[in-house]
């Protein structure tokens, strides 16, 4: 399986390279294979709302985000935000919200911060991965102020172990929330499709449009 770290900090040499030294020493002897996408060695890309994506391509990041079986993010808190750099690469995926491209993907968060914020952007970023089709295994948050890093490292490393076995068991959920927004969004591409108003959005979703939900979808792809 292929396991994508996803460090969040554009900073080198602190918590977050802390963190990500940890999770990968962790993952050094399980059968998986590591990748990772260090913001901090990232060039900084700009979001252009202007320009087509397929056209341009998919970035690195959505690249290594196709690539992975489970996904890692371990992200600082900015203004009870995440970083502005990471928040960009996100825009940079965002013409895929909601067409599932990450589904089947397992994902866990840990958020780190000083004092407060970290709690509030992790259900937000929960929202943001449900909304591409991830399963959030979970989320964890850590206060370098107040937390015990070791316990909260050994939350993150069961979480992992939990991510993994769900991914070898081949075990695929959903929420009710992926189940209504797969209905809304199906609606939305026959409505465009009946009055020939032509999407890139109709051919990505070529795959779903046969089936009445994403339980049949799930269920008719021999996913449990």
């Amino acid at each position: 399986m292929n396991i994508l770290i996803i460090k969040g900090s554009p900073r080198k040499n602190g918590m977050g390279d802390y963190f990500l030294g940890q999770v990968t020493e962790y993952l050094k002897d399980k059968d998986c294979t590591v990748d990772i996408f260090d913001q901090s060695h990232s060039q900084i890309s700009r979001y252009d709302a202007d320009m087509d994506a397929c056209e341009k391509g998919p970035s690195l990041f959505e690249q290594k985000l196709m690539k992975a079986d489970g996904i890692i993010l371990l992200c600082p808190v900015y203004l009870k935000q995440m970083p502005g750099a990471l928040k960009i690469e996100f825009d940079n995926v965002s013409y895929r919200m909601h067409e599932f491209p990450l589904i089947r993907k397992k994902v866990i968060i840990f958020n780190y911060a000083s004092t407060h914020g970290a709690k509030e952007l992790s259900e937000y970023f929960c929202e943001l991965f449900k909304s591409f089709g991830a399963e959030v295994i979970g989320s964890h948050e850590h206060y370098t102020m107040s937390s015990d890093i070791d316990y909260d490292l050994d939350c993150l490393f069961s979480q992992i172990d939990t991510m993994m076995k769900r991914i070898e068991d081949n075990v695929c959920t959903f929420t009710i929330r992926q189940e209504k927004l797969f209905t809304y969004v199906k609606r939305l591409v026959l409505t465009e499709m009946k009055h020939n108003v032509i999407t890139n959005k109709q051919e990505r979703w070529k795959e779903f449009l046969p089936y009445d939900s994403l339980a049949q979808y799930i269920k008719e792809h021999d996913l449990k």
